[in-house]
């Protein structure tokens, strides 16, 4: 009824109460970055919803302040309110490839204090482990895309109405390819 773990004695696994049982390396390895998540997830979305929230003021300054012919050599872009949508997006994405890129170094610093040695010990392979921690972090990249994305697109809807607003979902998404290769390149 009992296992034994690095000299101390465990209950069996199979009579574990963890909320979320750790059958397979993704498993475990989105068990120990669930709380990493929630914080990205917390951080992106309140400021998807940030820039939503002022949209309408900072439209009015970016207009008044002659930032137009920048703000469209930035984007390509020429209504305001599509140039405005476009940065938030960029720097939404910006934010999850910040993330993409924690979620591979902390693989790597698994390796460093000696963790992935206990999972070799075992018989998981060096394969299963790095393709699980690219799938966790594609599934968290693609998480914290859409979360920011839709918070943009909700607050700002009421200043662009629903077809620019849509653009900050999509936008937002559309740099999940570099988050990806972000992180993918870290690994």
């Amino acid at each position: 009824d009992s296992r034994e773990l690095h000299g101390g004695m465990l209950p069996a696994f199979d009579s574990s109460t963890a909320r979320l049982r750790a059958n397979n390396y993704f498993v475990f390895e989105a068990r120990m970055e669930l709380w990493r998540l929630v914080s990205w997830l917390v951080v992106v979305t309140a400021l998807g919803a940030l820039f939503g929230r002022l949209a309408g003021s900072l439209m009015d300054l970016l207009q008044s302040g002659g930032f137009d012919e920048l703000m469209e050599q930035m984007t390509g872009l020429t209504n305001p309110g599509a140039q405005y949508i476009a940065v938030c997006a960029d720097f939404l994405g910006i934010l999850v490839m910040f993330a993409a890129i924690q979620i591979t170094i902390t693989l790597a610093g698994s390796e460093r204090n000696g963790y992935l040695d206990n999972l070799l010990a075992v018989g998981l392979s060096r394969a299963t482990i790095l393709m699980s921690c690219l799938l966790w972090m594609i599934a968290a990249s693609l998480l914290l895309a859409a979360a920011g994305g839709a918070a943009l697109m909700a607050a700002s809807q009421p200043y662009f109405g629903f077809d620019q607003a849509v653009y900050a979902l999509w936008g937002t998404l559309s740099a999940l390819p570099g988050a990806v290769a972000a992180g993918a390149v870290t690994l």
